[in-house]
């Protein structure tokens, strides 16, 4: 891939470099979220969507919840939810709402630890989806940073902490290097040579 963008499937460009950060930087962060359980965690998460935006937030919970229905997208006291692959919704830019809850909540994870802090994407289609769970979950693997994000830290803070390990643990690929991809990577100079 010659650029960091293609066309998926579906019509829409894909953003192949897409980070988790860069996610974030699209979303809101929520702290002491109130709720007894998962639907009223989920409620509080989605109000953060602009009423403006035109989203069907019912039709986005649905779909989330579809997804948690199968299986439980917690562990280790971190809930990872997105819409289910059956059920997609995409947004125009891919987002993370972050939700530190003021109590842990049972999610009914296997694990069976309570859930501290929930990671809501909502992708701009299937590509981005794919990337940035893989991303998400690369980074909870690292038990530095999964200590960092259940101090709950400030968004300033979650967003270098979140930089930092994400380019320690999946450094971007390099101009003159490969995108990833199996195809050289094109500079702007030397596209048009």
């Amino acid at each position: 891939l010659a650029g960091q963008t293609v066309m998926s499937m579906g019509g829409e460009e894909a953003n192949y470099l897409i980070t988790v950060r860069a996610a974030l930087n699209n979303g809101a962060m929520l702290y002491r979220i109130h709720g007894s359980n998962r639907d009223e965690a989920l409620d509080e998460l989605l109000s953060s969507l602009p009423n403006t935006s035109g989203l069907d937030v019912s039709g986005i919970k649905m779909a989330v919840l579809t997804q948690e229905s199968l299986a439980s997208s917690s562990l280790k006291g971190v809930a990872c939810m997105r819409p289910g692959r059956n059920t997609p919704y995409f947004v125009p830019r891919s987002i993370i709402i972050t939700g530190f809850l003021e109590k842990p909540v049972d999610f009914k994870a296997f694990d069976r630890k309570k859930v501290e802090v929930i990671f809501l994407s909502l992708p701009a289609n299937e590509v981005e989806e794919a990337i940035l769970d893989v991303r998400l979950r690369r980074l909870l693997m690292d038990q530095e940073f999964l200590a960092a994000i259940k101090a709950q830290p400030s968004r300033r803070e979650l967003m270098e902490l979140v930089k930092k390990t994400e380019e320690r643990l999946m450094p971007s690929p390099s101009k003159k290097g490969t995108t990833g991809h199996g195809d050289a990577a094109v500079s702007p100079d030397s596209a048009t040579a």
